[in-house]
């Protein structure tokens, strides 16, 4: 899920619908007045003051209900530009906005938006018309006082989201309902785990016996793994005095974030935020050996920061809280030993908590603003250069931010990902150089010479406030048994019978360590049982008469209806070795790659309960699972008892190596007709090559073969001359595919001959604009890499997949419609493969092979060894397992189909067959074209499979003829709705050369002579069209408003020779003022070092007729701003992965610069010249990759 403030589109789309929710909401309740109306990260929202009328739930779908309404009308989203005194007049009877105008300096040049009836203050940016806000939510309201002040009036706040798609809505509605039931204020209340109270303080969390328990074992948790790594544990005051801070530098550089300072006995104290200076004093109080380092003390620490009350969240952020804190002191040679030793630490800490989902983040100093940062730069570059080498030769991916370090030094963040989708830092580790310097720490070193030694400063769990408050939400509740509060909670039936078992049980568990509650309440069996299940204690055990009898405990688990009974001594030895230590408190399905059983993997007699059974599912049974090797063994030898189900689709047969032999006998068949008339599957349709193309690739083939120095077939076939002609055949099948289909979702494979080919391809293909494509390879990036690739093709982000040896199997992915064999594939794995375009998508009833291998021969060997063999083992259920490919019958009963289909036209005179056609809307032309190209599809499929029989039923050039009649026409559709909808200039022209067939069919040969020639200019106004870098400019935008009108003048298959004369001459006179205006801007790009945006912003910003810059003065200026902002993203430029922060990084130097050249911009100018560099770099970018 993309984040609303990030993604450019998204965050105008929600701007966008704040004002649609503003207009209904004025034709609902029209003395409605409003204040303002952000994007943030949840959406929109806006503050409305309605006067005397409340909103009620009931309201909101009124409010929507208009919403849509006003969407559907479609207005145009228009943007003014107003004076200060124009706005005031605009907006006079409006408080809220004359508050806003008069904010600005007089001069101020004033943006609105308008569409329709509703016109408001606005920066913008918006999207262009309301037609495209189809798909919005509005989630809430509440109260909000005006400016965030509780003094003045109290506004109705309303809240909304608004997305592309309805999908992505519903998706974000699934996952807002999620982080309600995830809410750890609500699951810390329900399970008593923490309370707040005003009259205590806002932001001062006290915890409860149940949170007090959970936080003790959190902490005994790290404080033992800490123990054993070397650290020592100390205790520190909570209050300091102000002069410790003063040395910190903390007074200076955070004194707003601390309580004030508390006067005593002339002497000033305050409430300590963090525990550095305490842990520095310690180590200033030894004199030190660097024989004794690295000194490592630890602390589980009470702190205390001054939030706003608006910032605090529950235990998320408060302002008392406690820290996992920790200080390190060493050597230069020790820092990059012991910051791999923290890493590690966290790594094994996220291991036992089950937490995978997270990556580093390298927190840097901005240079560009060093005022909230003390220390030389020196000491910066070098503690910056140790942790970014650390996390390089560690070889874990991260990324850098600007700005994010503290004001001491640079660190490491550990960003984790929610279960809900949000970015939480829990760790943190941070070298520092400056505290040793300011408290003039010392260790003698191995020459006897004093010398400083660095600090790592490090937080594993962070705070254990933040800490518990991620793991409610991780887990909904149901901690890990070893975590939970109380972990058994024991119910007797019925207390005058039962209830002395429940005691007996009850010392029984609290002996063995247990933390065990009894319900002897005098309440309902039911009630209990309810009770026990929502305060999600992991196990509840009830106790009855059979219990009693039998000496035995019936029980079930948290998330399970299912209830057990086990001996007392079962039940204890089953607890006791459960070992899990996730956060879910669920038993566990565990995934994994059978080759973890390797040959170095140890088979040892198990530490843990192997009562339980287990059952092992072996997906992809045929893949290499060799009785001889040693995967399969180690597996077999992990649990003797346990059960084990293979599944496959394709057993090995034959050579040896049976599946049936290793894994038994079938328990289950479901044969592949019946997959396919149940809908799970679909038939497949092998496509020869053309035989032009096929003598094309035969004669690049014999040319590379010629070439002096190739020999070997897999440099034949990855040569530059063989593969850029099988990427023009994919390329152009592929694209006509999705013509041909009217699908432009489906996606595409090629199968390469060698890992070098596929290189090749994959190179080749980058030359197509219109493909998108991924090679995925074993030895090609990492796992991550790929597999987000992987993703993205069934996304439909990426058209084809080149892959060697890769995705053969098991790769699921519905859009695959088709597969280009450039390899013979052999025995179960050619199956395999095939059926990658098998799955079932949109109403498709064909997958697709491109057959360049002619792999023919293969199958059918593959296929007669299957049936042989099924026919054996099966008997009479052989039948059932049909052919993969379409058969005869079914041919000749498609062709039988498709006649009744195309029954009422007239398929056999051309003329009279294009004037019925003429009269019929778009999508049945389409069904058409579709019959007739099934039609030339069968027509193949009987020349390949050699079905001489059925040729005569296909007349195909009558086919041919009658296709392209159909195409024609909706080509020339397609066309006027582009005239009339087109937003791009190269979509109209590419729609009129690309795709018309310009038929002239009674006309004089003269005639045929001006079509071409209409067809000729066509194309080089294309050109030059194409041609032009900036499609905002005003004159391009009149030069492309004047060729629609060329083109909607009249059909033009229906143009006179007069008509397109005319036509001709005023294409010539359009290309040539497209030529100027190219020329001139060609002019400009020289002027910027050939920088493209850079020509775009001076002509934004000329247009804009900001401060009359001359143009002399306005290229200095930003060239000078183009090459600090390129020095910038040398250094870093997935800074641009943060809109907002390369926004705020780039401000200042627009500022500084235009203020150097004596431009004197206005804040709103400043916005408007740094919104134009940001959208250019950030569009630079999309287009690069």
């Amino acid at each position: 899920m993309k984040k609303i403030l990030e993604d450019e589109r998204l965050s105008k789309l929600n701007h966008s619908c704040a004002h649609l929710m503003a207009q209904a909401i004025k034709h609902l309740y029209p003395n409605a007045m409003f204040w303002v109306g952000p994007v943030i990260e949840e959406g929109f929202y806006y503050d409305v003051d309605l006067g005397d009328v409340t909103l009620t739930e009931e309201d909101l779908p009124k409010i929507e209900k208009e919403m849509k309404k006003i969407a559907k009308d479609g207005k145009r989203i228009v943007r003014h530009e107003i004076s200060k005194e124009e706005a005031l007049e605009m907006f006079g009877k409006d408080p809220y906005k004359v508050d806003l105008i008069n904010r600005f300096p007089d001069g101020t040049v004033i943006s609105c938006y308008s569409q329709g009836d509703f016109t408001d203050l606005c920066r913008g940016p918006h999207v262009d018309t309301v037609k495209e806000l189809k798909y919005f939510k509005l989630l809430k309201f509440s109260g909000a006082y005006w400016k965030g002040d509780a003094k003045n009036k109290m506004l109705q706040r309303i809240y909304g989201v608004c997305f592309d798609t309805e999908e992505d809505l519903n998706e974000y509605l699934q996952l807002l309902e999620e982080a309600k039931e995830r809410d750890h204020r609500k699951i810390g209340k329900d399970l008593g785990i923490f309370m707040f109270s005003d009259l205590v303080g806002k932001g001062l969390p006290m915890w409860l016996p149940n949170g007090f328990i959970l936080r003790r074992t959190l902490a005994d948790y790290i404080m033992d793994k800490e123990l054993k790594l070397g650290y020592k544990h100390v205790m520190t005051p909570s209050l300091g005095n102000v002069d410790l801070y003063k040395t910190s530098g903390h007074w200076d550089h955070y004194k707003e974030d601390m309580f004030p300072a508390m006067e005593l006995e002339n002497e000033s104290y305050v409430l300590r935020p963090m525990n550095c200076p305490h842990h520095m004093m310690i180590y200033k109080n030894f004199l030190h050996s660097y024989k004794d380092l690295p000194i490592r003390i630890a602390e589980i620490a009470n702190d205390f920061r001054y939030e706003s009350s608006g910032a605090c969240c529950g235990i998320e952020r408060t302002r008392a809280f406690t820290q996992n804190d920790s200080h390190i002191f060493c050597t230069p040679e020790e820092i990059k030993s012991e910051i791999k030793g923290v890493i590690a630490l966290i790594l094994d800490v996220y291991k036992d908590f089950g937490f995978n989902n997270y990556e580093f983040r390298l927190s840097l100093r901005d240079s560009e603003n060093t005022e909230k940062y003390f220390g030389n730069d020196e000491l910066w570059e070098k503690s910056e250069k140790a942790l970014r080498e650390v996390l390089t030769e560690l070889n874990v991916p991260f990324y850098e931010a600007l700005g994010e370090a503290a004001f001491y030094g640079p660190k490491i963040d550990v960003q984790v990902k929610s279960a809900i989708g949000h970015d939480v830092t829990l760790s943190t580790v941070q070298v520092d150089y400056q505290l040793p310097e300011r408290f003039e720490l010392e260790y003698v070193n191995d020459k006897g010479e004093k010398e400083r030694p660095i600090v790592i400063h490090r937080a594993i769990l962070g705070s254990l406030d933040r800490f518990t408050a991620f793991l409610l939400e991780e887990c909904k509740g149901y901690l890990p048994l070893w975590l939970a509060p109380n972990q058994i909670n024991i119910i007797p039936v019925n207390n005058e019978y039962h209830l002395e078992y429940a005691k007996e049980i009850y010392e029984l568990l609290s002996n063995e360590g247990f933390k065990v509650l009894l319900d002897d309440r005098n309440e309902k069996l039911g009630y209990k049982i309810r009770e026990s299940i929502m305060k999600k204690y992991p196990y509840t055990l009830i106790l009855g008469q059979k219990e009693v009898d039998n000496q035995t405990i019936s029980f079930r688990r948290s998330q399970s209806e299912e209830t057990i009974t086990l001996s007392k001594e079962e039940f204890i030895k089953n607890i006791q070795t459960i070992g899990e230590v996730g956060t879910t408190g669920e038993l566990t399905v565990t995934v994994i790659n059978i080759q973890k059983f390797s040959e170095e993997s140890i088979v040892k007699p198990a530490d843990y309960n192997v009562d339980v059974q287990r059952i092992y599912f072996m997906d992809e049974a045929h893949r290499s699972y060799n009785p001889k090797g040693s995967f399969l063994a180690n597996l077999m030898a992990s649990d003797r008892k346990a059960i084990m189900i293979a599944l496959t689709g394709t057993p090995l047969i034959g050579n040896g190596y049976s599946s049936k032999d290793v894994f038994g006998d079938y328990i289950h068949k479901y044969y592949y007709n019946r997959s396919i008339a149940d809908g799970y599957t679909l038939k497949l349709i092998r496509e020869g090559i053309e035989t032009s193309y096929r003598s094309y690739l035969d004669q690049a083939l014999k040319e590379v073969e010629a070439i002096k120095g190739i020999a070997k077939k897999e440099d034949i076939y990855s040569h530059h001359k063989y593969v850029s002609a099988l990427v023009e055949y994919i390329a152009n099948d592929f694209n006509k595919t999705k013509i041909r289909l009217n699908d432009n979702s489906i996606g595409a494979m090629v199968v390469c001959d060698s890992s070098k080919q596929a290189r090749a391809v994959f190179e080749e293909l980058n030359n197509y604009e219109n493909i998108a494509s991924a090679l995925i390879l074993h030895d090609e990036d990492d796992k991550e890499t790929r597999r987000t690739e992987q993703d993205d093709f069934k996304k439909g982000k990426i058209d084809i997949l080149v892959v060697y040896n890769m995705l053969l199997t098991g790769f699921d992915a519905p859009r695959l419609k088709k597969i280009y064999l450039g390899r013979v594939i052999k025995a179960h794995n050619l199956l395999q493969t095939l059926t990658r375009v098998n799955r079932p998508y949109k109403d498709y009833r064909y997958g697709y092979v491109v057959d360049f291998a002619d792999i023919r021969a293969e199958f059918d060997k593959t296929n007669k060894a299957y049936f042989e063999e099924l026919q054996s083992e099966l008997g009479d259920e052989f039948a059932n397992y049909a052919n993969i490919f379409k058969d005869k019958d079914e041919i000749e009963k498609d062709i039988t189909e498709l006649k009744n289909k195309l029954f009422m036209f007239d398929t056999e005179n051309l003329e009279n067959f294009t004037r019925q056609i003429n009269e019929l809307p778009k999508q049945e032309l389409y069904d058409i074209r579709k019959s007739l190209e099934n039609y030339k599809i069968l027509y193949n499929l009987i020349k390949m499979y050699g079905y001489e029989d059925l040729t005569d039923k296909i007349d195909i050039s009558k086919v041919s003829r009658l296709l392209s009649e159909v195409s024609n026409r909706i080509n020339i559709l397609n066309l006027t709705e582009n005239i009339n909808n087109s937003e791009s200039i190269t979509g109209l022209l590419n729609m009129a050369l690309d795709k018309i067939d310009f038929n002239f069919r009674k006309i004089s040969e003269s005639e045929l002579v001006i079509a071409d020639k209409f067809r000729e200019n066509l194309e080089r106004t294309r050109v030059e069209l194409e041609r032009n870098f900036d499609k905002k400019d005003l004159e391009f935008i009149s030069l492309y408003e004047e060729l629609k009108r060329i083109f909607s003048k009249k059909n033009i298959e229906e143009l006179t020779s007069e008509e397109m004369q005319n036509n001709i001459l005023e294409l010539e006179k359009l290309r040539e003022r497209i030529k100027q205006r190219n020329s001139k801007d060609e002019m400009l790009i020289l002027k910027y070092e050939n920088d493209i945006k850079f020509m775009r912003i001076h002509k934004r910003i000329k247009e804009a007729n900001i401060d009359n810059i001359n143009d002399i003065v306005l290229n200095q200026m930003l060239l000078e701003i183009k090459h600090k902002v390129d020095e910038i993203l040398v250094k870093n430029y997935k800074l641009m992965d943060n809109e907002a922060f390369f926004y705020g990084s780039i401000t200042p130097i627009i500022a500084k610069t235009s203020l150097a050249y004596n431009v004197k911009l206005t804040i709103d100018q400043i916005q408007f010249v740094t919104n134009n560099v940001l959208e250019e770099y950030i569009e630079e970018r999309k287009l690069v990759g």
